[in-house]
């Protein structure tokens, strides 16, 4: 078990159902992605709850966190970036113009996680088809990118 889950598990009873964008157990992968990462910066939707927000920032506490509410204010946001370690490209969004307008700042070795790719699947297979999508990962409800340029282009499906 991580160092932070037992902490983070109590603040997340304190909050209701509603509060909460994603399961826990997603939450616990952001965690661990973070984890493995340490990214400088984190960039996700507004709309992500404070509980993402906080295991993202468990996993790496030098991470500084960015938000957006559209796909405008991602771009401005991002100007404002040298890079970007992990973007969350929301549901209520073009994923793939999103993914557009972020490839500038992504770097070897950032992760993008889309949501939504189970009501998007069109959208998803076009972003597996950019040729800087290496690794990726399809988890039914987000998908995962790792932007790995020392990696031949490879797609996994799993059961999550």
């Amino acid at each position: 078990m991580y160092y932070a889950y037992e902490q983070l598990k109590k603040e997340r009873q304190n909050l209701s159902e509603a509060n909460l964008c994603h399961t826990e157990k997603l939450d616990k992968l952001f965690f661990r992605l973070a984890n493995f990462s340490r990214p400088q910066s984190v960039v996700m939707s507004i709309a992500q709850n404070y509980m993402t927000q906080h295991y993202v920032k468990a996993g790496c506490n030098k991470s500084e966190i960015y938000g957006y509410d559209n796909l405008e204010d991602l771009g401005s946001t991002l100007s404002s970036l040298a890079t970007v370690g992990i973007l969350f490209l929301s549901s209520d969004i073009d994923a793939l113009s999103a993914f557009e307008i972020a490839l500038s700042k992504l770097q070897d070795g950032s992760i993008v996680i889309v949501e939504g790719i189970r009501h998007n699947r069109q959208g998803w297979k076009q972003l597996l088809n950019n040729k800087n999508a290496t690794l990726t990962f399809d988890l039914y409800e987000i998908g995962i990118i790792l932007m790995r340029q020392d990696f031949n282009k490879q797609h996994y499906i799993v059961n999550f």
